[in-house]
């Protein structure tokens, strides 16, 4: 109903996998949420309640894309956004069989390769940014046991935004 109240079966779109938790009286609610961006907004279109506290795993991320994927098909989906809780090995791994596109916000602290192939921490590839600048590193690193595209911003306040994507673009 969404799908079509909104036009998404009519054109392609970028879809968001995110956690949401609160409590109601003495229950705590957790969902993992796959919604289609619209607009600057996230409109919900499946989610799975997880039976536990804290984040999702990769089995309950993978059965929740697979659900929509069954539904509407891989092509629509022009890529996949998401959070630092939402990496590790077994996802990126899937979503790269699947050939799904992604762009995932990672930890600063995640290990990954510089241009030696030695091991590094991520956030070392972006340690001379300024605020405003970003850095797109060329090639692929290793992230995990997978090579994945990685770029980073030095936000206003200082802070890092380091992302990992199957693709690259400048």
């Amino acid at each position: 109903f969404i799908m079509r109240l909104f036009g998404f079966t009519d054109s392609d779109y970028y879809l968001s996998l995110d956690r949401t938790n609160w409590k109601w009286g003495k229950i705590n609610i957790n969902l993992l949420v796959l919604a289609v961006v619209y607009r600057g907004a996230a409109i919900p279109v499946y989610w799975l309640p997880l039976n536990k506290r804290g984040n999702s795993n990769s089995r309950e991320r993978i059965a929740l894309l697979k659900r929509f994927i069954d539904q509407f098909g891989r092509d629509p989906i022009k890529g996949l956004l998401a959070d630092r809780e939402f990496i590790g090995d077994q996802w990126l791994g899937w979503l790269l069989e699947q050939k799904i596109p992604f762009t995932i916000r990672i930890r600063n602290n995640c290990y990954t390769t510089n241009a030696q192939g030695e091991r590094i921490r991520v956030d070392q590839l972006f340690y001379t940014l300024k605020p405003g600048e970003e850095r797109i590193i060329r090639d692929a690193r290793k992230l995990g046991r997978h090579r994945v595209h990685i770029s980073g911003l030095r936000l206003s306040d200082g802070e890092m935004l380091i992302v990992v994507s199957d693709h690259f673009e400048p």
